[in-house]
C-alpha cells in the first residue's frame, strides 16, 4: 500500500465514540462527486462497516469495528485522506454555497434602492415596494437559513443501519 500522500484530502476528526467516527474534510465541502468516490474508497479499508457521506458540509460518519486508530491508519496508508488537527485543516473555498446567500444579497440591495428612492423624495410608492420586497427577501432568506440547518442536522447524523 502507498502512504498518504499531499493530494489525500485533509480530515479533521469532530468527535469519535466507540464504533464511531465523524471526519470533516474542509476541502471536499460541497463536491458531491469527491465525498462519493472518498465514501467508496474508504469502504474498502479494513474495519469499516458502513460510510454516510454529507457533502453539503463536507463530513462523513464512519461506523467501524476495532480501535478508530487502527482504521484512520489504514485509510491513511492507502493514500485515501490524511487526519490533522483542526488548526491544520485548511479552510473551504466557501463556508456557504452562493445560492444560499441570494436571497440575503437581493434584500440588501431591494433595502438599498428603497432608501435611494426615499433620499430622491421622488417616487414614494416605488420606494414603499422595494421595502417590501426587501422585507420578503429577507424573510426568505432566513427561512432557508433555517431549512439548510434542519437538513444538514438531519444528513449529518443518519439512523444506525440495519
Amino acid at each position: 500500500m502507498a502512504e498518504a500522500t499531499s493530494a489525500a484530502p485533509c480530515a479533521v476528526l469532530a468527535h469519535a465514540l466507540p464504533g464511531r467516527l465523524r471526519l470533516r474534510l474542509p476541502a471536499l465541502r460541497g463536491d458531491g462527486a469527491g465525498m462519493a468516490a472518498l465514501a467508496a474508497a474508504l469502504g474498502a479499508v479494513p474495519g469499516v462497516l458502513a460510510i454516510a457521506a454529507a457533502p453539503l458540509t463536507g463530513s462523513l460518519l464512519l461506523r467501524h469495528t476495532g480501535p478508530a486508530e487502527a482504521v484512520l491508519a489504514a485509510a491513511g496508508l492507502a493514500g485515501l485522506l490524511r487526519v490533522v488537527p483542526a488548526a491544520a485543516a485548511p479552510a473551504s473555498a466557501s463556508a456557504l454555497p452562493v445560492a444560499a446567500l441570494l436571497p440575503a444579497a437581493g434584500a440588501v440591495a431591494s433595502a438599498g434602492l428603497a432608501l435611494l428612492q426615499l433620499a430622491r423624495r421622488e417616487a414614494l410608492p416605488p420606494a414603499l415596494t422595494l421595502g417590501c420586497y426587501a422585507v420578503e427577501l429577507a424573510r426568505a432568506a432566513l427561512h432557508r437559513a433555517a431549512g439548510q440547518a434542519a437538513s444538514t442536522a438531519a444528513k449529518a447524523d443518519p439512523p444506525p443501519p440495519g
